[in-house]
């Protein structure tokens, strides 16, 4: 099965939720254009634009933008990692003083 595009889900959520362009755009805190853009495909959005559309349509991010969702997750994964043993080994040292 095709994965629908993030222009696809993002409208489908829009329409659910019964509001038009400009609306989920001043909701959010956007412009109408960059809303009609990532409708449309032509604008693929920052993650923080994501974030904004997700909350004022009160859609999982996950849900929305699940490529989005995804790859921020394996980034926090990997650089929480890298802190947590940073952060193990700062306190070991503390403790040893």
């Amino acid at each position: 099965m095709e994965e629908r595009k993030d222009g696809e889900r993002l409208r489908e959520a829009r329409l659910n939720a019964g509001l038009s362009i400009q609306e989920l755009a001043d909701k959010a805190g956007l412009k109408w254009a960059a809303v009609q853009a990532l409708e449309a495909g032509r604008y693929s959005g920052k993650f923080t634009t994501k974030v904004k559309l997700s909350a004022a349509l009160g859609v999982p991010l996950k849900e929305l933008f699940p490529v989005a969702y995804r790859e921020t997750a394996e980034l926090m994964a990997s650089f929480g990692a890298g802190l947590g043993k940073a952060t193990k080994g700062k306190a070991r040292a503390n403790a040893k003083k």
